[in-house]
């Protein structure tokens, strides 16, 4: 869905007017782009949970969370590596 039917969908207006400028928000959490990351993010959420900054409940379900971003970082690297291999040898897959 695009910004402008987003907007539209919101106010009911069919387009911004250039005096009203509408800005939209994401909360950008850390990066996870690595099994390093994604280790220091659940040592993080642990410390927060020793501390009492946040629920253990709440702890439990980012780790769990956490773990299965991790999963999904290891299959792509084992999936960039046999494709690598694949190529290396010649052969092709379906």
């Amino acid at each position: 869905m695009s910004q402008s039917s987003e907007l539209q969908q919101s106010t009911g207006q069919d387009s911004v007017s250039p005096s009203r400028v509408v800005v939209l928000r994401t909360r950008r959490g850390p990066e996870l782009a690595s099994l390093t990351d994604v280790r220091r993010e659940m040592s993080r959420v642990y410390r927060q949970c020793r501390s009492g900054k946040i629920r253990p409940e709440d702890g439990t379900r980012y780790t769990y969370m956490l773990s299965q971003i991790g999963k999904v970082l290891e299959a792509a690297e084992v999936e960039a590596r046999v494709e690598a291999l694949e190529r290396a040898l010649g052969r092709r897959r379906p």
